[in-house]
């Protein structure tokens, strides 16, 4: 809920103006073999908390590759149309500015997505179970009590980002 603000320039030429960022995140996407990727962790990203905020995916699919089916195959319609809707969607303002209110036109509005109330059960259960089986880590003095800290925000993100994939405007069960 802050901006960023990038670095301010003496010389003002207009590609070294400065850039503003509203509600900053970031999301890094890589990809590599399973075996590369567990040699290089250690317990330390348990306990800093790196590991709870990683979403890893792993596939023991493997399927045969043909380039020229790949260069054949048009890119599905309703997939151009489902990207479109995010790739066009404005930021909802807080206001529009007409007012005078410098603020509340920069300020972004965020979409709210509820749960449905199965769903919100689900979660819930979730949440207790997370809580405790980190408690029972904890009480063993194990590293994995902070992966349990994190895992029900976890699963409600994904389940964020399956709603918005959906163009539903709200979380249920099917998404948890």
């Amino acid at each position: 809920n802050k901006t960023y603000e990038g670095k301010s320039y003496a010389d003002r030429k207009a590609n070294d103006a400065r850039r503003s960022i509203e509600q900053p995140c970031c999301c890094l996407y890589g990809t590599t073999v399973p075996e590369r990727l567990y040699a290089a962790l250690d317990s330390g990203q348990l306990l800093d908390g790196f590991l709870s905020r990683t979403l890893l995916f792993e596939t023991v699919d493997n399927p045969s590759f043909d380039r020229r089916r790949a260069m054949d195959t048009e890119v599905p319609d309703d997939l151009v149309q489902r990207v479109a809707v995010f790739a066009n969607r404005a930021p909802r303002m807080t206001s529009d500015g007409r007012d005078g209110n410098i603020v509340a036109a920069t300020t972004l509005n965020p979409i709210k997505i509820d749960f449905t109330a199965p769903a919100l059960e689900m979660a819930c259960e979730l949440d207790e179970l997370a809580e405790g089986c980190m408690a029972m880590e904890q009480e063993k003095g194990t590293n994995f009590a902070s992966l349990w800290g994190r895992a029900s925000q976890n699963a409600t993100k994904i389940a964020l980002i399956l709603a918005v994939g959906c163009e539903s405007s709200v979380i249920d069960e099917s998404m948890l």
